[in-house]
């Protein structure tokens, strides 16, 4: 009992002065070692389940193909509609083209009659001016 009693002393005794320069470098040691035995455990916790993963990979890869597919699908509708929509904007734009030409046509047609109509309207007015100074200039 006497040699365990004095060993503990001893230990205590070197102890003390080791704790002094020690100055928190231990904290580093040990914070090393906790972080090493989790990434270990994660490591294992994943090298255990992974033929489970592998299955649940697979899975997803089967999904994400068939999202993929279904947003292909989706995509080529829209494109399908938009080019629809383009040519319907191309069919309305070539109707009012049309018809603007047609108005225009119809506008320079009316435009002959209606400067045949100021000549006879002019000449008329000329024919009664004169007539009138003819009546005026006679004497009874």
């Amino acid at each position: 009992m006497k040699k365990i009693l004095l060993g503990a002393i001893t230990l205590l005794m070197t102890s003390q002065p080791l704790s002094v320069y020690a100055r928190g470098d231990g904290g580093a040691v040990a914070a090393g070692a906790l972080g090493g035995l989790a990434v270990g455990t994660m490591i294992g916790h994943a090298t255990a389940n992974s033929g489970d993963s592998h299955r649940a990979t697979r899975a997803e890869q089967e999904a994400v193909r068939a999202q993929d597919k279904a947003d292909r699908i989706q995509i080529e509708q829209e494109r399908q509609r938009i080019a629809q929509l383009e040519r319907e904007i191309d069919r309305r734009d070539t109707e009012r083209q049309l018809q603007e030409a047609r108005a225009a046509a119809a506008s320079q047609n009316a435009n002959p009659i209606m400067v045949t109509l100021m000549i006879l309207v002019g000449l008329l007015t000329l024919l009664v001016v004169g007539l009138a100074v003819i009546v005026l200039r006679r004497k009874p």
